[in-house]
């Protein structure tokens, strides 16, 4: 039982960080959900590197922590503008081959 009661203490601890994060980020977030809405309209996959590239072409600034980037990609899966398909290795050199989401437009 104890088990249970922590799954739920961690996804409302989850839920809580995101809402943080985006309500501290919520100017950034109005800039980013748009380019990630513009990526998945493509038809193809991609991940958040893809995303970071574009803001960057795009002169969006960086978020005030981290996190907000998940944020948005919670917040655009929400919104059911994607999905996430699976995962892969993140290819820029100072990501250390982490893994991130690979998302596409989700068909609603």
């Amino acid at each position: 039982m104890s088990d249970q009661m922590d799954l739920f203490g961690g996804e409302k601890r989850k839920r809580d960080g995101i809402n943080r994060v985006s309500g501290n980020n919520a100017v950034w977030m109005n800039m980013v959900i748009p380019v990630i809405r513009k990526l998945a309209s493509t038809g193809s996959s991609f991940t958040s590197e893809d995303v970071r590239v574009e803001c960057g072409k795009q002169q969006i600034p960086r978020p005030s922590h981290p996190n907000a980037w998940g944020a948005a990609f919670n917040t655009a899966s929400k919104r059911n503008i994607i999905e996430r398909i699976g995962n892969d290795k993140n290819h820029l050199a100072s990501a250390h081959a982490r893994i991130v989401g690979v998302w596409r437009r989700k068909d609603v």
